[in-house]
């Protein structure tokens, strides 16, 4: 059904839009599983996950079915070049081509976040091995 996810930093993935209502009908079309409900800080404000182990991809929605977020762990693309698996020094470098200098590491090395595309890229290795996106 699809080969690769577009990612469109701070607007979403496919068919898949940051801030937007998602169909119940995506939810079937990519098999997603509710996989938990998070509280949250107020126990009126419930997300849930729903994960799509075939597709790659888990994404989190608001009572309202609102996407407040996504990671993807396959065939992720970003001017058409896949992140998922490339090399950090490559990922760095195809960051300062594109005019993304905020990249900052954690102090744990689990990952890299851009506060300018919203985004958190998780490494092992030293390789990027999803991307999670708000």
């Amino acid at each position: 059904m699809i080969n690769k996810w577009i990612w469109l930093p701070n607007i979403g993935v496919n068919e898949f839009f940051l801030n937007k209502e998602c169909s119940k009908d995506l939810l079937i079309k990519y098999n997603f599983n509710l996989a938990y409900i998070d509280k949250g800080l107020a126990n009126d404000e419930l997300d849930f996950e729903y994960i799509s182990n075939e597709f790659g991809i888990s994404i989190t929605l608001t009572n309202d079915l609102i996407c407040s977020g996504f990671e993807i762990q396959k065939n992720l693309y970003l001017n058409d070049i896949s992140i998922i698996g490339l090399p950090i020094n490559k990922f760095i470098n195809m960051m300062k081509n594109i005019n993304i200098n905020d990249l900052t590491l954690d102090l744990k090395g689990d990952f890299y976040q851009s506060e300018k595309l919203n985004a958190l890229f998780w490494i092992e290795d030293n390789i990027i091995t999803s991307v999670s996106c708000w």
